[in-house]
């Protein structure tokens, strides 16, 4: 619904799909510009979730980009107005009730490798 920065940018890099304003509110990894590096971890939950070229350009400029650009470039699933934004989250969400949870858990750590390895060794 607003501003999704730094840590806040991570963690919905780890949800299953994320909805954002197409009207407001940023996304930026400002890590370049407060001179605090990614730790592994991080990097790979980036490296996992995002377009290389779209991850690069983000982590290097540290610049922010919009809703309606977040989608176009692959970083949000969805820009949507206002009023939908927790309508579609719930839609979306009910999409994943009824999955056997060990199944979808499996298929996760497969498919985003790098993150769960780092983050389970951190934790």
């Amino acid at each position: 619904n607003g501003h999704t920065y730094a840590g806040g940018a991570l963690v919905s890099l780890a949800f299953d799909y994320s909805i954002m304003r197409e009207d407001r509110g940023f996304f930026c990894l400002p890590s370049v510009d407060v001179q605090i590096p990614f730790t592994a971890g991080m990097a790979a939950l980036i490296a996992d979730k995002l377009p290389q070229p779209v991850a690069h350009d983000l982590v290097v400029s540290g610049r922010q980009i919009g809703g309606s650009e977040a989608h176009q470039r692959g970083v949000v699933n969805e820009a949507v107005p206002a009023d939908r934004v927790l309508p579609r989250s719930q839609e979306l969400a009910a999409t994943l009730t009824g999955k056997d949870a060990q199944t979808l858990a499996t298929v996760k750590r497969r498919m985003y490798p790098l993150a769960v390895g780092h983050l389970s060794r951190s934790m």
